[in-house]
């Protein structure tokens, strides 16, 4: 599920879009994140899960997309299994469970859900020397829990934010 625009978001975003391209940067993968943008009828290019992708809104089209790389998907998964910590990975389209008998080649993003913080630590130890990753910690909808997404190292939605600038031909300044 994901939290819609209100109302008054929709007709701002309307108001705008008649003097100026309109995109929007979001974690949400790219299965939450097209509902949204399609009720704010966006304009111009959108970051989403979190700066793996670009979508172009009007075309329908993802313009840039970085995933995780092949060994640091299996390193995430080496560890996870060592630590017995179930995996889910994005695929952009949607969320699965890992199933070690299959590793997927394209992978936006892993998640160790609902981590203890000393767990999270214990994961993030682990993790933390492969340079093309990022960590982020997120806090869990349970009480004292904290998930865990991998990223790969540049897609965040401040690269992504500047890929748009260069796609659009614009400063930064004037985002």
């Amino acid at each position: 599920s994901y939290a819609a625009p209100s109302e008054r978001v929709i007709v701002a975003v309307a108001k705008a879009s008649k003097k100026l391209k309109v995109g929007v940067a979001t974690s949400r993968p790219l299965f939450m994140a097209t509902p949204m943008i399609k009720m704010l009828s966006l304009s111009s290019f959108c970051v989403v899960d979190g700066g793996a992708i670009i979508l172009d809104p009007t075309a329908n089209k993802i313009v840039w997309e970085q995933r995780l790389i092949k060994e640091d998907i299996t390193s995430i998964y080496t560890v996870a299994e060592e630590l017995r910590y179930p995996l889910v990975y994005s695929e952009g389209h949607s969320q699965k469970k890992f199933d070690k008998n299959y590793i997927p080649r394209k992978v936006l993003g892993i998640f160790f859900e609902d981590l203890s913080y000393k767990e999270a630590k214990i994961v993030e130890k682990k993790l933390s020397h492969i340079p093309t990753i990022s960590l982020h910690k997120i806090v869990s909808e349970k009480p004292g829990l904290v998930h865990i997404k991998v990223r790969h190292a540049i897609a965040t939605k401040q690269h992504g934010i500047l890929t748009v600038a260069q796609l659009l031909k614009i400063e930064t300044h004037d985002i």
